[in-house]
């Protein structure tokens, strides 16, 4: 097979790279072309590229359905820098019966010479260079001029084939997707402004795992201390519990540690209320109680807690709100933040033991929406088991997720 290697950080990947991709399989008939995300980057400083989980997920997604284009995953178990000399080295080996292109953009063309062994690169590969019809950087005529000096002086350098790809490309990087999802906090704005540079299912991946958003910092230590003298012990250790429950599900489902630490501290903050100060709360600051709230004032807390969590702690994150809003009952299309505080607040290490509670705890870890499943029918029965009154909505979240499953 003739396979394009397309390699760089992705960080995220955008129209520009797949247009690039596009282009080169047609222009050089080129059999596929791999996406190859770099799993350490020697260019780059850690704490600004986004770890490779998410990086390899977002060009798995951008990829579905482009036939003869998909995501190679030559260099995502290397932890240390590596080089394109060092992943050609190795296609080399391994596919012996393959030629390989390897694709570069005008201007890393221009210092082709300086990066780590070249000469060993044109050994391995054709360079297929991606040459601007007409981009910062005046015509077609001078762009292919200022090609082809930079070719023939390596070529006397270091030798190898090279290769000129046509390309106008479009106005966007990653750097600028980054920054606006830094610098907007409207999520609507910011789905809007994603969804014109990548595709649909990557943007929900963005989105819904809150990537390259600013972290908001938390003063978790007056928190703790607050919570302590306002809680009863038990009820402060499950809250310890919870807390410590959502860090590690955050981590393992790839939502901000941050946000679900601060949820999980707050999602019972007021739980030391009477049922009488819920409603006399509630009706103070014009909160709405559904008539299951009503009927069940053990339900208000979660309500109660979102407002206070805001109006007494200072947290306006909406995700972190609605989670703890929600962490009762659930409701119907959680997202990932909803069900990880959610399950948190029923797998705790300290939860007293219920039927079924190791494998949910396990499930958690695995298939997050079917420990939320499992939660909500061991809920139910107990309600029924109990003759409890069960909320409209504990129900209406389970009948979703079992149409899901």
């Amino acid at each position: 097979m003739k396979i394009g290697i397309l390699g760089g950080t992705f960080n995220p990947m955008h129209i520009g790279h797949m247009e690039m991709a596009i282009q080169a399989k047609k222009h050089l008939s080129l059999d596929e072309v791999w996406i190859m995300p770099c799993g350490t980057p020697p260019h780059k400083e850690g704490d600004v590229v986004l770890s490779r989980i998410h990086r390899f997920k977002i060009c798995e997604l951008f990829c579905e359905g482009e036939e003869g284009i998909v995501v190679s995953y030559e260099e995502y178990d290397r932890l240390t820098p590596n080089y394109s000399y060092q992943t050609l080295a190795y296609l080399r080996e391994n596919h012996p019966h393959d030629e390989f292109v390897f694709l570069i953009g005008q201007d890393s063309l221009l210092y082709f010479d300086s990066w780590r062994s070249p000469q060993k690169i044109v050994e391995y590969a054709t360079i297929g260079v991606f040459m601007r019809n007409s981009h910062k950087g005046g015509t077609t005529d001078y762009n292919q001029k200022i090609c082809l000096e930079k070719i023939a002086s390596l070529k006397e350098m270091i030798g190898g084939d090279y290769i000129l790809i046509p390309y106008e490309p479009t106005d966007i990087s990653s750097t600028q997707i980054r920054a606006y999802i830094a610098d907007h906090p409207d999520p609507e704005a910011v789905r809007e402004y994603i969804l014109k540079y990548t595709k649909k299912k990557a943007c929900d991946y963005i989105m819904s795992h809150d990537l390259y958003k600013t972290p908001v910092k938390y003063d978790y230590n007056t928190i703790e201390k607050e919570l302590k003298k306002q809680l009863k012990p038990s009820r402060y250790t499950h809250t310890l519990g919870v807390c410590y429950t959502a860090c590690a599900l955050a981590m393992r489902w790839g939502v901000s540690v941050d946000k679900c630490r601060i949820a999980g501290l707050l999602h019972d903050c007021a739980k030391y209320m009477s049922k009488e100060e819920l409603f006399d709360y509630a009706s103070a600051h014009d909160i709405t109680l559904s008539e299951a709230e009503k009927k069940a004032p053990q339900l208000i807390h979660a309500k109660v807690g979102a407002f206070m969590a805001k109006d007494t702690y200072g947290i306006t994150d909406e995700d972190v709100l609605h989670a703890i809003s929600v962490h009762t009952t659930g409701c119907p299309d959680m997202n990932l933040y909803d069900e990880i505080i959610f399950v948190s607040d029923y797998i705790e290490p300290n939860r007293e033991p219920v039927p079924h509670l190791e494998e949910i705890r396990n499930m958690a870890f695995s298939d997050l929406e079917m420990a939320v499943r499992m939660i909500l029918k061991n809920t139910i029965f107990y309600l029924k088991e109990t003759n409890a009154y069960i909320d409209p909505t504990t129900q209406e979240t389970l009948d979703y997720y079992e149409k899901e499953q």
